[in-house]
Protein backbone atom coordinates (compact mmCIF):
# COMPACT_ATOMS: atom_id res chain seq x y z
CA UNK A 1 0.00 0.00 0.00
CA UNK A 2 1.19 3.40 -0.69
CA UNK A 3 -0.36 6.71 0.09
CA UNK A 4 0.40 10.22 -1.68
CA UNK A 5 -0.02 14.00 -0.82
CA UNK A 6 0.49 15.76 -3.50
CA UNK A 7 2.16 19.11 -2.88
CA UNK A 8 -0.49 22.37 -3.17
CA UNK A 9 -3.87 19.34 -2.51
CA UNK A 10 -6.01 18.58 0.23
CA UNK A 11 -6.55 15.14 -0.07
CA UNK A 12 -4.72 11.79 -0.74
CA UNK A 13 -4.77 8.55 -2.98
CA UNK A 14 -4.20 5.50 -1.96
CA UNK A 15 -3.41 2.70 -4.39
CA UNK A 16 -2.80 -0.85 -3.62
CA UNK A 17 -1.25 -3.46 -6.01
CA UNK A 18 -2.54 -6.57 -5.56
CA UNK A 19 -0.67 -9.53 -7.81
CA UNK A 20 0.70 -6.59 -10.29
CA UNK A 21 2.95 -8.64 -12.57
CA UNK A 22 1.30 -11.75 -13.99
CA UNK A 23 2.68 -13.22 -16.83
CA UNK A 24 2.12 -16.47 -19.17
CA UNK A 25 3.77 -17.67 -22.17
CA UNK A 26 1.30 -19.85 -23.75
CA UNK A 27 3.02 -21.09 -26.57
CA UNK A 28 5.81 -19.53 -28.87
CA UNK A 29 3.93 -17.37 -30.80
CA UNK A 30 1.19 -16.09 -27.70
CA UNK A 31 1.90 -14.72 -24.75
CA UNK A 32 -0.49 -13.25 -22.03
CA UNK A 33 -0.07 -10.95 -19.14
CA UNK A 34 -1.86 -8.57 -17.05
CA UNK A 35 -2.53 -6.73 -13.28
CA UNK A 36 -4.44 -5.21 -10.99
CA UNK A 37 -4.25 -1.89 -9.06
CA UNK A 38 -6.69 -0.44 -6.75
CA UNK A 39 -6.74 3.18 -6.30
CA UNK A 40 -8.96 5.05 -3.90
CA UNK A 41 -8.88 8.88 -3.58
CA UNK A 42 -10.38 11.48 -1.49
CA UNK A 43 -9.28 15.07 -3.41
CA UNK A 44 -10.41 18.03 -2.98
CA UNK A 45 -8.44 19.11 -5.48
CA UNK A 46 -8.29 17.73 -8.70
CA UNK A 47 -4.78 16.45 -9.33
CA UNK A 48 -3.37 14.97 -12.67
CA UNK A 49 -2.12 11.38 -11.94
CA UNK A 50 0.96 11.90 -13.72
CA UNK A 51 2.03 14.58 -11.19
CA UNK A 52 2.44 11.80 -8.38
CA UNK A 53 4.73 10.20 -10.38
CA UNK A 54 8.61 11.35 -10.14
CA UNK A 55 10.85 11.62 -13.05
CA UNK A 56 12.56 8.47 -11.29
CA UNK A 57 9.26 6.26 -11.01
CA UNK A 58 9.24 6.68 -14.84
CA UNK A 59 12.45 5.76 -15.80
CA UNK A 60 12.55 2.62 -13.19
CA UNK A 61 9.27 1.51 -14.88
CA UNK A 62 10.28 1.72 -18.00
CA UNK A 63 13.67 0.14 -17.70
CA UNK A 64 12.26 -2.40 -15.84
CA UNK A 65 9.27 -2.84 -18.66
CA UNK A 66 12.06 -3.17 -20.78
CA UNK A 67 13.73 -6.23 -18.48
CA UNK A 68 10.39 -8.10 -18.48
CA UNK A 69 9.88 -7.57 -22.66
CA UNK A 70 13.37 -9.22 -23.26
CA UNK A 71 13.31 -11.73 -20.84
CA UNK A 72 9.51 -12.78 -21.70
CA UNK A 73 9.80 -12.48 -25.51
CA UNK A 74 6.04 -11.43 -26.08
CA UNK A 75 5.25 -11.27 -29.97
CA UNK A 76 3.70 -8.10 -29.22
CA UNK A 77 3.88 -5.01 -27.04
CA UNK A 78 0.79 -2.78 -26.83
CA UNK A 79 0.95 0.59 -25.29
CA UNK A 80 -2.81 2.20 -24.59
CA UNK A 81 -1.51 5.80 -25.24
CA UNK A 82 0.86 7.36 -27.22
CA UNK A 83 2.22 9.99 -24.70
CA UNK A 84 2.94 6.37 -22.78
CA UNK A 85 5.14 5.06 -25.16
CA UNK A 86 6.55 8.38 -25.66
CA UNK A 87 7.54 8.70 -22.33
CA UNK A 88 8.74 4.46 -22.43
CA UNK A 89 11.35 5.45 -25.40
CA UNK A 90 12.82 8.58 -23.49
CA UNK A 91 13.63 6.95 -20.82
CA UNK A 92 15.30 4.25 -22.95
CA UNK A 93 17.62 7.11 -24.83
CA UNK A 94 14.96 7.41 -27.91
CA UNK A 95 13.56 10.88 -28.81
CA UNK A 96 10.29 11.11 -30.93
CA UNK A 97 8.18 13.94 -30.70
CA UNK A 98 5.56 12.44 -32.74
CA UNK A 99 4.09 8.67 -31.89
CA UNK A 100 1.56 7.35 -34.46
CA UNK A 101 -0.71 5.19 -33.25
CA UNK A 102 -0.64 1.86 -34.85
CA UNK A 103 2.60 -0.77 -35.53
CA UNK A 104 5.83 1.42 -34.04
CA UNK A 105 9.39 1.26 -36.26
CA UNK A 106 11.08 -0.23 -33.08
CA UNK A 107 11.12 -3.38 -31.81
CA UNK A 108 12.40 -4.20 -27.82
CA UNK A 109 14.16 -7.57 -28.74
CA UNK A 110 12.32 -9.76 -30.49
CA UNK A 111 8.94 -7.92 -29.33
CA UNK A 112 6.89 -5.59 -31.77
CA UNK A 113 5.58 -2.79 -30.38
CA UNK A 114 2.22 -1.32 -31.23
CA UNK A 115 0.32 1.73 -30.48
CA UNK A 116 -3.16 2.83 -29.62
CA UNK A 117 -4.47 6.27 -28.21
CA UNK A 118 -5.43 5.71 -24.79
CA UNK A 119 -9.39 4.79 -24.82
CA UNK A 120 -9.78 7.08 -22.17
CA UNK A 121 -13.57 8.95 -22.04
CA UNK A 122 -11.34 12.14 -21.79
CA UNK A 123 -9.60 11.17 -24.93
CA UNK A 124 -10.69 13.00 -27.79
CA UNK A 125 -8.52 10.73 -29.77
CA UNK A 126 -10.64 7.55 -28.33
CA UNK A 127 -13.56 7.35 -30.31
CA UNK A 128 -15.04 4.24 -32.03
CA UNK A 129 -14.20 5.32 -35.59
CA UNK A 130 -10.61 5.76 -34.78
CA UNK A 131 -10.20 3.17 -32.41
CA UNK A 132 -11.65 0.03 -33.74
CA UNK A 133 -9.70 0.49 -37.16
CA UNK A 134 -6.35 0.15 -34.79
CA UNK A 135 -7.88 -2.49 -32.97
CA UNK A 136 -8.66 -4.78 -36.35
CA UNK A 137 -5.04 -3.71 -37.36
CA UNK A 138 -3.40 -5.59 -33.97
CA UNK A 139 -5.54 -9.02 -34.77
CA UNK A 140 -4.07 -8.87 -37.94
CA UNK A 141 -0.64 -8.57 -37.04
CA UNK A 142 -1.23 -11.24 -33.81
CA UNK A 143 -3.15 -13.72 -36.60
CA UNK A 144 0.00 -13.30 -38.71
CA UNK A 145 2.77 -13.75 -36.28
CA UNK A 146 0.47 -16.61 -35.35
CA UNK A 147 1.89 -18.53 -38.60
Amino acid sequence: MKKSVTPGSSGSITTFAINPTIGYKIADWLSVGGGVSAVQGNLSNRVAVNTLLTADDYARGARLLERKLRRHRPAIAWFQGTSAYRIFLEHLGTRRSKIKPGLQPESVGATRVFVTPNPSGANPAANLDKLVPLYRELARLRASLAG
